[in-house]
């Protein structure tokens, strides 16, 4: 295994997988890709507001330290729009 994708919604529920891939990465020192989906049906400045909310809720679920800290290095995220 040498990536992880994590789809979230930020609810608890994603957060359970974001650990369990996050033993996944550990265990194999595999990437991690973390994805959230925002709906573009709706006016731009929305779809604008709500990805820069869904890389801010990446940074605060990220921190340098904790259970994160052995795959930090290896993790991207991606907002995209759909």
């Amino acid at each position: 295994m040498k990536k992880i994708m994590v789809a979230t919604d930020f609810s608890e529920r994603s957060d359970r997988a974001l650990r369990r891939a996050t033993l996944l990465a550990r265990q194999f020192k595999a990437t991690m890709l973390l994805v959230h989906v925002v709906d573009d049906d709706q006016p731009r400045r929305i779809v604008d507001a709500e990805r820069d909310e869904a890389f801010a809720r990446f940074a605060r679920r990220l921190p340098r330290r904790g259970r994160f800290e052995a795959v930090i290095d290896r993790v991207t995220q991606e907002v995209e729009q759909g």
